[in-house]
């Protein structure tokens, strides 16, 4: 009877196996799968936060508004416009505008 040849194998590490693993996973890391930069500035959060406020405060309505909000909507968000403004707000408070992909709300 014959021996069937046995194979003969290299002796590598056993690290060698979880070698492909961890270079995936530092890859990962490395590409950015943290905290995604949104590109505003820490004074463009303020103003969206303060609008969300005053926007789910008043429910969108204009006449809600204190001379202080009114004036931070008009100078300050919509350059002076007061249509603008009054759209803003109510676009805050999901009085308007459509879903992405869908047909505007009535």
């Amino acid at each position: 009877m014959r021996r069937r040849r046995e194979r003969i194998r290299s002796p590598k590490p056993s690290w060698w196996r979880v070698l492909p693993a961890a270079a995936c996973f530092l890859l990962l890391v490395a590409c950015g799968c943290g905290n995604k930069d949104d590109g505003l500035t820490g004074k463009q959060r303020e103003s969206g936060d303060r609008l969300s406020q005053i926007a789910k405060r008043t429910d969108g309505d204009w006449n809600k508004l204190t001379a202080d909000e009114r004036t931070f909507l008009v100078k300050d968000l919509s350059y002076g416009s007061e249509q603008s403004a009054r759209m803003l707000l109510l676009a805050a408070a999901g009085k308007i505008g459509g879903r992405p992909g869908g047909p505007p709300r009535r």
